[in-house]
Protein backbone atom coordinates (compact mmCIF):
# COMPACT_ATOMS: atom_id res chain seq x y z
CA UNK A 1 0.00 0.00 0.00
CA UNK A 2 2.86 2.37 0.89
CA UNK A 3 4.47 1.73 -2.49
CA UNK A 4 1.20 2.54 -4.23
CA UNK A 5 0.87 5.76 -2.23
CA UNK A 6 4.43 6.76 -3.08
CA UNK A 7 3.79 5.99 -6.73
CA UNK A 8 0.62 8.08 -6.71
CA UNK A 9 2.48 10.90 -4.96
CA UNK A 10 5.22 10.84 -7.61
CA UNK A 11 2.62 10.83 -10.40
CA UNK A 12 0.83 13.82 -8.84
CA UNK A 13 4.12 15.72 -8.57
CA UNK A 14 4.93 14.98 -12.20
CA UNK A 15 1.51 16.21 -13.27
CA UNK A 16 1.88 19.37 -11.20
CA UNK A 17 5.26 20.14 -12.72
CA UNK A 18 3.90 19.40 -16.18
CA UNK A 19 0.94 21.71 -15.67
CA UNK A 20 3.21 24.40 -14.29
CA UNK A 21 5.28 24.17 -17.44
CA UNK A 22 2.16 24.57 -19.53
CA UNK A 23 1.48 27.97 -17.98
CA UNK A 24 3.79 29.73 -20.40
CA UNK A 25 4.44 33.41 -19.72
CA UNK A 26 6.38 35.79 -21.92
CA UNK A 27 6.29 39.53 -22.73
CA UNK A 28 6.29 38.51 -26.41
CA UNK A 29 2.71 37.24 -26.06
CA UNK A 30 1.60 40.82 -25.33
CA UNK A 31 3.50 42.20 -28.29
CA UNK A 32 0.76 42.76 -30.86
CA UNK A 33 2.45 45.83 -32.36
CA UNK A 34 5.78 44.50 -33.64
CA UNK A 35 5.16 40.76 -33.69
CA UNK A 36 4.57 40.52 -37.44
CA UNK A 37 3.84 42.59 -40.54
CA UNK A 38 0.12 42.94 -41.04
CA UNK A 39 -2.08 44.09 -43.95
CA UNK A 40 -5.80 44.62 -43.38
CA UNK A 41 -7.79 43.10 -46.26
CA UNK A 42 -11.12 44.86 -46.76
CA UNK A 43 -13.19 46.50 -49.54
CA UNK A 44 -11.61 49.75 -50.73
CA UNK A 45 -14.66 51.92 -50.01
CA UNK A 46 -15.63 50.27 -46.73
CA UNK A 47 -16.61 52.73 -44.01
CA UNK A 48 -14.58 50.74 -41.49
CA UNK A 49 -11.00 49.57 -41.07
CA UNK A 50 -8.06 49.22 -38.71
CA UNK A 51 -6.56 52.65 -39.37
CA UNK A 52 -8.62 53.95 -42.30
CA UNK A 53 -12.22 54.24 -43.48
CA UNK A 54 -14.01 55.74 -46.48
CA UNK A 55 -17.30 57.57 -46.08
CA UNK A 56 -19.24 60.21 -48.03
CA UNK A 57 -16.47 60.84 -50.59
CA UNK A 58 -13.81 61.29 -47.92
CA UNK A 59 -11.10 59.06 -46.50
CA UNK A 60 -10.53 59.07 -42.75
CA UNK A 61 -7.20 57.86 -41.39
CA UNK A 62 -4.78 58.01 -38.47
CA UNK A 63 -2.03 60.55 -39.13
CA UNK A 64 0.23 63.21 -37.66
CA UNK A 65 0.57 65.35 -40.80
CA UNK A 66 -0.09 68.68 -39.06
CA UNK A 67 2.04 67.86 -36.04
CA UNK A 68 -0.65 66.33 -33.82
CA UNK A 69 -1.56 62.64 -33.89
CA UNK A 70 -5.22 62.08 -34.60
CA UNK A 71 -7.88 61.25 -37.15
CA UNK A 72 -7.45 63.18 -40.39
CA UNK A 73 -9.55 63.20 -43.55
CA UNK A 74 -9.18 64.04 -47.23
CA UNK A 75 -11.13 63.81 -50.46
CA UNK A 76 -10.78 60.62 -52.52
CA UNK A 77 -8.31 62.43 -54.80
CA UNK A 78 -6.05 63.29 -51.85
CA UNK A 79 -6.93 66.99 -51.57
CA UNK A 80 -8.40 69.02 -48.71
CA UNK A 81 -6.48 67.29 -45.92
CA UNK A 82 -7.72 68.31 -42.48
CA UNK A 83 -7.46 67.10 -38.90
CA UNK A 84 -10.78 65.96 -37.44
CA UNK A 85 -9.80 65.32 -33.81
CA UNK A 86 -6.89 64.17 -31.66
CA UNK A 87 -6.28 60.48 -30.92
CA UNK A 88 -3.10 58.94 -29.54
CA UNK A 89 -3.55 55.71 -31.51
CA UNK A 90 -6.40 53.54 -32.80
CA UNK A 91 -6.93 49.88 -33.60
CA UNK A 92 -10.29 50.17 -35.38
CA UNK A 93 -12.35 52.94 -37.00
CA UNK A 94 -15.87 53.29 -38.39
CA UNK A 95 -17.44 56.45 -39.81
CA UNK A 96 -21.13 56.87 -40.63
CA UNK A 97 -23.97 59.39 -40.37
CA UNK A 98 -24.02 59.06 -36.57
CA UNK A 99 -20.36 60.06 -36.24
CA UNK A 100 -17.08 58.37 -35.43
CA UNK A 101 -16.64 55.04 -33.65
CA UNK A 102 -13.09 54.04 -32.79
CA UNK A 103 -11.02 51.92 -30.41
CA UNK A 104 -8.58 54.44 -28.97
CA UNK A 105 -5.48 53.94 -26.85
CA UNK A 106 -6.42 54.50 -23.21
CA UNK A 107 -3.73 53.16 -20.87
CA UNK A 108 -1.11 50.48 -20.26
CA UNK A 109 -2.47 47.39 -18.55
CA UNK A 110 -0.70 44.46 -16.91
CA UNK A 111 -1.25 40.71 -17.07
CA UNK A 112 0.95 37.71 -16.21
CA UNK A 113 3.03 38.36 -19.35
CA UNK A 114 3.77 41.94 -18.35
CA UNK A 115 2.55 45.24 -19.76
CA UNK A 116 0.31 45.67 -22.79
CA UNK A 117 -1.46 48.55 -24.51
CA UNK A 118 -5.21 48.85 -23.86
CA UNK A 119 -7.81 50.44 -26.13
CA UNK A 120 -11.34 51.61 -25.29
CA UNK A 121 -14.39 51.86 -27.54
CA UNK A 122 -15.35 55.51 -28.06
CA UNK A 123 -18.02 57.39 -30.02
CA UNK A 124 -18.16 61.01 -31.18
CA UNK A 125 -21.29 62.33 -32.84
CA UNK A 126 -19.06 64.80 -34.73
CA UNK A 127 -15.40 65.76 -34.97
CA UNK A 128 -15.95 68.44 -32.33
CA UNK A 129 -18.18 66.31 -30.11
CA UNK A 130 -17.01 64.92 -26.80
CA UNK A 131 -15.88 61.25 -26.85
CA UNK A 132 -18.20 58.82 -25.07
CA UNK A 133 -16.89 55.59 -23.52
CA UNK A 134 -19.53 53.15 -24.80
CA UNK A 135 -18.56 50.18 -22.65
CA UNK A 136 -17.68 52.20 -19.57
CA UNK A 137 -21.20 53.61 -19.39
CA UNK A 138 -22.99 50.33 -20.18
CA UNK A 139 -25.47 49.10 -17.59
CA UNK A 140 -24.16 45.60 -17.01
CA UNK A 141 -20.42 45.42 -17.37
CA UNK A 142 -17.17 45.71 -15.46
CA UNK A 143 -14.73 48.01 -17.22
CA UNK A 144 -11.59 46.05 -16.29
CA UNK A 145 -12.87 42.88 -17.96
CA UNK A 146 -13.44 44.54 -21.35
CA UNK A 147 -10.58 47.02 -21.38
CA UNK A 148 -8.67 45.94 -24.51
CA UNK A 149 -10.90 46.44 -27.56
CA UNK A 150 -9.28 44.94 -30.64
CA UNK A 151 -11.90 45.86 -33.24
CA UNK A 152 -15.66 46.06 -33.76
CA UNK A 153 -18.48 46.07 -36.31
CA UNK A 154 -21.37 48.53 -36.33
CA UNK A 155 -24.46 46.72 -37.63
CA UNK A 156 -27.20 48.51 -39.51
CA UNK A 157 -29.51 48.37 -36.48
CA UNK A 158 -26.92 50.21 -34.35
CA UNK A 159 -25.71 47.17 -32.40
CA UNK A 160 -21.93 47.12 -31.89
CA UNK A 161 -20.20 43.74 -32.04
CA UNK A 162 -16.73 44.06 -30.56
CA UNK A 163 -13.75 41.80 -29.93
CA UNK A 164 -11.35 42.01 -27.04
CA UNK A 165 -7.77 40.72 -26.99
CA UNK A 166 -7.32 38.74 -23.78
CA UNK A 167 -4.57 36.52 -22.42
CA UNK A 168 -5.15 32.78 -22.48
CA UNK A 169 -4.66 31.64 -18.88
CA UNK A 170 -3.00 28.34 -19.80
CA UNK A 171 -0.88 29.26 -22.82
CA UNK A 172 -0.22 32.93 -22.16
CA UNK A 173 -1.02 33.93 -25.75
CA UNK A 174 -3.48 36.69 -26.64
CA UNK A 175 -6.79 35.48 -28.11
CA UNK A 176 -9.90 37.20 -29.45
CA UNK A 177 -13.26 36.87 -27.70
CA UNK A 178 -16.46 38.65 -28.71
CA UNK A 179 -19.35 40.50 -27.10
CA UNK A 180 -22.00 42.95 -28.27
CA UNK A 181 -23.55 46.15 -26.96
CA UNK A 182 -26.97 47.43 -27.97
CA UNK A 183 -28.58 50.61 -26.67
CA UNK A 184 -26.20 50.82 -23.74
CA UNK A 185 -26.54 47.18 -22.67
CA UNK A 186 -24.12 44.29 -23.13
CA UNK A 187 -26.04 41.40 -24.70
CA UNK A 188 -26.80 38.35 -22.56
CA UNK A 189 -27.53 34.70 -23.30
CA UNK A 190 -31.25 35.15 -24.18
CA UNK A 191 -30.27 37.66 -26.89
CA UNK A 192 -28.67 34.90 -29.01
CA UNK A 193 -30.13 31.97 -30.90
CA UNK A 194 -28.23 28.82 -31.87
CA UNK A 195 -29.08 27.79 -35.46
CA UNK A 196 -26.46 25.02 -35.39
CA UNK A 197 -25.21 22.98 -32.45
CA UNK A 198 -23.18 19.94 -33.41
CA UNK A 199 -20.14 19.06 -31.34
CA UNK A 200 -19.15 16.41 -33.90
CA UNK A 201 -19.83 18.44 -37.03
CA UNK A 202 -16.31 18.08 -38.39
CA UNK A 203 -15.49 14.52 -39.35
CA UNK A 204 -11.72 14.86 -39.65
CA UNK A 205 -10.13 13.52 -36.42
CA UNK A 206 -7.29 16.02 -36.87
CA UNK A 207 -9.73 18.89 -36.40
CA UNK A 208 -11.66 20.18 -33.46
CA UNK A 209 -14.97 18.37 -33.82
CA UNK A 210 -17.32 21.09 -32.66
CA UNK A 211 -19.29 23.60 -34.69
CA UNK A 212 -21.64 25.85 -32.74
CA UNK A 213 -23.08 28.99 -34.33
CA UNK A 214 -24.46 31.81 -32.23
CA UNK A 215 -26.70 34.30 -34.00
CA UNK A 216 -28.33 37.64 -33.35
CA UNK A 217 -30.35 38.91 -36.32
CA UNK A 218 -27.96 38.79 -39.32
CA UNK A 219 -24.76 38.41 -37.31
CA UNK A 220 -23.24 34.97 -36.71
CA UNK A 221 -20.32 33.72 -34.60
CA UNK A 222 -19.00 30.23 -35.55
CA UNK A 223 -17.18 28.60 -32.62
CA UNK A 224 -16.19 25.12 -31.52
CA UNK A 225 -17.53 25.30 -27.99
CA UNK A 226 -20.34 26.84 -25.97
CA UNK A 227 -20.88 30.45 -25.03
CA UNK A 228 -19.65 31.59 -21.62
CA UNK A 229 -21.51 33.88 -19.25
CA UNK A 230 -19.31 36.52 -17.62
CA UNK A 231 -21.09 38.20 -14.69
CA UNK A 232 -24.20 39.72 -16.27
CA UNK A 233 -23.20 39.57 -19.93
CA UNK A 234 -22.35 36.94 -22.51
CA UNK A 235 -18.85 36.56 -23.94
CA UNK A 236 -18.28 34.33 -26.96
CA UNK A 237 -15.00 32.49 -26.52
CA UNK A 238 -12.94 30.30 -28.79
CA UNK A 239 -9.26 30.41 -29.57
CA UNK A 240 -10.24 33.32 -31.81
CA UNK A 241 -13.75 34.41 -32.81
CA UNK A 242 -14.88 35.76 -36.20
CA UNK A 243 -18.12 37.50 -37.22
CA UNK A 244 -20.22 36.72 -40.32
CA UNK A 245 -23.03 38.87 -41.75
CA UNK A 246 -25.81 36.64 -43.07
CA UNK A 247 -27.47 39.31 -45.23
CA UNK A 248 -24.19 40.38 -46.85
CA UNK A 249 -22.89 36.78 -47.02
CA UNK A 250 -19.49 38.04 -45.96
CA UNK A 251 -17.11 37.71 -43.04
CA UNK A 252 -17.16 41.13 -41.41
CA UNK A 253 -14.58 40.53 -38.68
CA UNK A 254 -12.12 37.90 -39.90
CA UNK A 255 -9.53 36.30 -37.67
CA UNK A 256 -6.55 38.60 -38.08
CA UNK A 257 -3.34 37.01 -39.32
CA UNK A 258 -1.60 38.13 -36.11
CA UNK A 259 -3.58 35.47 -34.24
CA UNK A 260 -3.02 32.68 -36.78
CA UNK A 261 -0.05 30.42 -37.50
CA UNK A 262 3.37 32.01 -37.94
CA UNK A 263 5.13 28.67 -38.45
CA UNK A 264 4.38 25.08 -39.51
CA UNK A 265 1.10 23.88 -38.04
CA UNK A 266 0.91 20.96 -35.65
CA UNK A 267 -1.43 18.00 -36.08
CA UNK A 268 -4.41 19.87 -34.71
CA UNK A 269 -6.94 20.45 -33.40
CA UNK A 270 -7.76 23.65 -35.26
CA UNK A 271 -10.67 25.47 -33.68
CA UNK A 272 -10.20 28.79 -35.49
CA UNK A 273 -12.62 28.71 -38.41
CA UNK A 274 -14.70 31.35 -40.12
CA UNK A 275 -17.85 31.31 -42.24
CA UNK A 276 -17.59 32.07 -45.95
CA UNK A 277 -21.16 31.33 -47.02
CA UNK A 278 -24.32 30.26 -45.21
CA UNK A 279 -27.38 29.06 -47.16
CA UNK A 280 -30.20 26.56 -46.78
CA UNK A 281 -28.15 24.09 -48.84
CA UNK A 282 -25.15 24.13 -46.54
CA UNK A 283 -22.35 26.06 -44.91
CA UNK A 284 -18.95 26.86 -46.39
CA UNK A 285 -16.18 27.43 -43.85
CA UNK A 286 -12.47 28.15 -43.90
CA UNK A 287 -9.73 27.34 -41.45
CA UNK A 288 -5.96 27.47 -41.71
CA UNK A 289 -5.64 24.00 -43.21
CA UNK A 290 -8.25 24.42 -45.96
CA UNK A 291 -11.95 24.75 -46.80
CA UNK A 292 -14.82 22.46 -45.90
CA UNK A 293 -18.58 22.44 -46.22
CA UNK A 294 -21.17 21.26 -43.75
CA UNK A 295 -24.67 20.06 -44.67
CA UNK A 296 -25.44 17.52 -41.99
CA UNK A 297 -22.04 15.95 -42.53
CA UNK A 298 -18.69 17.59 -43.19
CA UNK A 299 -16.77 17.39 -46.46
CA UNK A 300 -13.26 18.68 -47.11
CA UNK A 301 -13.14 20.75 -50.31
CA UNK A 302 -9.47 21.66 -50.41
CA UNK A 303 -6.59 21.25 -48.01
CA UNK A 304 -3.04 22.45 -47.57
CA UNK A 305 0.05 20.81 -46.03
CA UNK A 306 1.15 21.76 -42.53
CA UNK A 307 3.75 24.11 -44.00
CA UNK A 308 1.06 26.24 -45.69
CA UNK A 309 -1.79 28.03 -43.92
CA UNK A 310 -4.70 30.19 -45.06
CA UNK A 311 -4.59 33.60 -43.39
CA UNK A 312 -7.15 35.58 -45.41
CA UNK A 313 -10.04 35.04 -47.84
CA UNK A 314 -11.92 37.30 -50.25
CA UNK A 315 -15.31 36.37 -51.74
CA UNK A 316 -16.15 37.94 -55.12
CA UNK A 317 -19.66 36.49 -55.07
CA UNK A 318 -18.68 33.78 -57.54
CA UNK A 319 -15.11 32.70 -56.78
CA UNK A 320 -13.27 32.90 -53.47
CA UNK A 321 -9.64 34.02 -53.29
CA UNK A 322 -7.44 32.33 -50.69
CA UNK A 323 -4.24 33.93 -49.42
CA UNK A 324 -1.78 31.61 -47.73
CA UNK A 325 1.58 31.79 -46.00
CA UNK A 326 4.21 29.11 -46.56
CA UNK A 327 6.71 28.12 -43.87
CA UNK A 328 9.90 26.14 -43.58
CA UNK A 329 9.60 22.84 -41.74
CA UNK A 330 9.60 22.99 -37.97
CA UNK A 331 11.81 21.12 -35.51
CA UNK A 332 14.45 21.99 -32.92
CA UNK A 333 17.47 21.38 -35.18
CA UNK A 334 15.93 23.34 -38.04
CA UNK A 335 15.03 26.22 -35.70
CA UNK A 336 18.57 26.44 -34.33
CA UNK A 337 20.03 26.30 -37.85
CA UNK A 338 17.74 29.11 -39.03
CA UNK A 339 18.54 31.14 -35.93
CA UNK A 340 22.29 30.71 -36.49
CA UNK A 341 22.15 31.77 -40.15
CA UNK A 342 19.24 34.24 -39.72
CA UNK A 343 16.94 32.35 -42.08
CA UNK A 344 13.29 33.43 -41.73
CA UNK A 345 10.64 30.84 -40.85
CA UNK A 346 8.26 32.20 -43.46
CA UNK A 347 9.10 31.31 -47.06
CA UNK A 348 6.48 33.34 -48.92
CA UNK A 349 2.81 33.77 -49.75
CA UNK A 350 0.45 32.33 -52.36
CA UNK A 351 -2.85 33.39 -53.92
CA UNK A 352 -5.41 30.79 -55.01
CA UNK A 353 -8.79 30.95 -56.72
CA UNK A 354 -11.43 28.54 -55.38
CA UNK A 355 -14.58 27.78 -57.39
CA UNK A 356 -17.39 26.70 -55.01
CA UNK A 357 -19.39 25.18 -57.89
CA UNK A 358 -16.68 22.82 -59.14
CA UNK A 359 -14.51 22.59 -56.03
CA UNK A 360 -11.48 23.50 -58.12
CA UNK A 361 -8.62 25.38 -56.47
CA UNK A 362 -5.91 26.87 -58.70
CA UNK A 363 -2.78 28.88 -57.91
CA UNK A 364 -2.71 32.39 -59.36
CA UNK A 365 0.33 34.13 -57.90
CA UNK A 366 3.31 33.17 -55.76
CA UNK A 367 5.35 35.57 -53.63
CA UNK A 368 8.81 34.94 -52.24
CA UNK A 369 10.65 35.54 -49.00
CA UNK A 370 10.14 39.06 -47.64
CA UNK A 371 7.10 39.71 -49.85
CA UNK A 372 3.44 40.02 -48.85
CA UNK A 373 -0.01 40.78 -50.18
CA UNK A 374 -1.40 44.22 -49.32
CA UNK A 375 -4.84 44.54 -50.91
CA UNK A 376 -7.29 42.52 -52.99
CA UNK A 377 -10.59 43.11 -54.80
CA UNK A 378 -12.53 41.30 -57.53
CA UNK A 379 -9.99 42.00 -60.28
CA UNK A 380 -6.72 43.19 -58.75
CA UNK A 381 -4.24 42.38 -56.02
CA UNK A 382 -1.39 44.48 -54.64
CA UNK A 383 1.81 42.95 -53.31
CA UNK A 384 4.92 44.39 -51.67
CA UNK A 385 8.59 43.60 -52.11
CA UNK A 386 11.15 45.88 -50.52
CA UNK A 387 10.27 49.48 -51.45
CA UNK A 388 8.07 48.48 -54.36
CA UNK A 389 4.34 47.81 -54.75
CA UNK A 390 3.23 45.59 -57.63
CA UNK A 391 -0.35 45.75 -58.94
CA UNK A 392 -1.65 42.61 -60.70
CA UNK A 393 -4.72 41.83 -62.78
CA UNK A 394 -6.25 38.62 -61.39
CA UNK A 395 -9.35 38.44 -63.56
CA UNK A 396 -7.87 35.51 -65.53
CA UNK A 397 -6.27 32.17 -64.66
CA UNK A 398 -2.88 33.72 -63.89
CA UNK A 399 -1.91 37.07 -62.44
CA UNK A 400 -0.72 39.69 -64.94
CA UNK A 401 1.51 42.53 -63.76
CA UNK A 402 -0.08 45.90 -64.54
CA UNK A 403 2.33 48.37 -62.95
CA UNK A 404 4.78 48.94 -60.11
CA UNK A 405 4.96 51.83 -57.66
CA UNK A 406 8.14 52.92 -55.88
CA UNK A 407 7.82 54.02 -52.25
CA UNK A 408 10.23 55.53 -49.74
CA UNK A 409 10.15 52.81 -47.08
CA UNK A 410 10.54 49.06 -46.87
CA UNK A 411 6.97 47.85 -46.55
CA UNK A 412 7.22 44.32 -45.18
CA UNK A 413 8.64 44.76 -41.69
CA UNK A 414 7.46 43.31 -38.40
CA UNK A 415 6.82 46.81 -37.01
CA UNK A 416 4.73 47.86 -40.04
CA UNK A 417 1.01 47.72 -40.78
CA UNK A 418 -0.97 48.49 -43.94
CA UNK A 419 -4.57 49.57 -44.40
CA UNK A 420 -6.29 50.79 -47.57
CA UNK A 421 -9.21 53.07 -48.36
CA UNK A 422 -10.47 54.65 -51.58
CA UNK A 423 -7.56 53.39 -53.74
CA UNK A 424 -5.01 54.75 -51.25
CA UNK A 425 -2.56 52.63 -49.31
CA UNK A 426 -1.49 53.80 -45.85
CA UNK A 427 1.74 52.46 -44.34
CA UNK A 428 2.14 52.65 -40.56
CA UNK A 429 5.07 51.84 -38.32
CA UNK A 430 5.13 51.31 -34.57
CA UNK A 431 7.38 53.90 -32.93
CA UNK A 432 9.15 52.41 -29.91
CA UNK A 433 9.83 55.86 -28.43
CA UNK A 434 6.28 57.20 -28.62
CA UNK A 435 4.71 53.72 -28.21
CA UNK A 436 2.18 54.24 -31.00
CA UNK A 437 1.55 53.48 -34.66
CA UNK A 438 2.49 56.40 -36.90
CA UNK A 439 1.77 57.04 -40.57
CA UNK A 440 5.03 57.02 -42.53
CA UNK A 441 3.65 56.98 -46.08
CA UNK A 442 0.40 57.17 -48.04
CA UNK A 443 0.39 56.07 -51.67
CA UNK A 444 -2.23 56.19 -54.41
CA UNK A 445 -2.52 52.71 -55.92
CA UNK A 446 -5.52 53.30 -58.21
CA UNK A 447 -5.30 53.31 -61.99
Amino acid sequence: MKKIRKLLFVIVLILLFACTGCLARSPEFNNLDTYSFYANMKPSLANYGKKTAAYNNRIYYLSTEYGTQGIYSMFLDGTDVRREFAAADIRSLTVDASGFYYSCFSHVGTNDNGEYRCFQLLHRDSATGAPIDLIGQAENTVQSDLENIWDFYLAEDGCLYFRTAQMDFYLGSMNLSASAIDQGRILTMPDYTIPLDNLSAIGDPQLDGGLVIYQRKNQMFPVSTYITTEADWATIYDDNVSLFDLAKQRTILPIDALFLSSYERGNGPYSDHWLLRYTNKGILLAYEAGLYEYAGISKTLCSFPKTESIYSTYDTGSDIFLMTKTFRKDGWIRKEFRKLFQIPTKKGENLYRFDPLTGGCSAILKLGDGEAFLFIDDDTVAAASGKEISIYDISNDKAELLRTIKVSHNIVDRANKVDTAGDWLFLYRFNEQTQRDELIEKVYIGS
